[in-house]
């Protein structure tokens, strides 16, 4: 995904500074190809809106741990079928995805 948005830095501490983020995320999704005997799927890509929210935590201005939550929208996808390099049928899939990350970071 790609994302923007605004992070506000609280200073608890001379030692300890908390953070927490908000923003949107434009995303991309595309399935892989699968062949399976002599039958053949492939995917379009699709992409949406979504948003982004999480907070973290700064120790001694070096060591960092964040936790952030996207939901990256929902994605409609197009999957055509084949069969034996033939067009068989096309359908359509619609899929809500979200995720969450932990980054643990260090600053030089």
């Amino acid at each position: 995904p790609i994302s923007t948005g605004i992070e506000y830095v609280y200073q608890a501490t001379e030692q300890v500074s908390l953070t927490c983020n908000f923003g949107i995320t434009y995303n991309f999704f595309k399935t892989s190809n699968q062949k399976i005997d002599d039958e053949y799927t492939e995917t379009d890509w699709s992409s949406s809106l979504g948003f982004k929210a999480g907070f973290g935590i700064i120790i001694k201005e070096k060591a960092s741990i964040s936790l952030d939550y996207l939901g990256l929208g929902e994605h409609d996808t197009i999957i055509k079928l084949y069969d034996s390099g033939s067009f068989v049928t096309e359908g359509e899939i619609v899929k809500t995805f979200n995720m969450l990350t932990l980054t643990i970071g260090w600053n030089f």
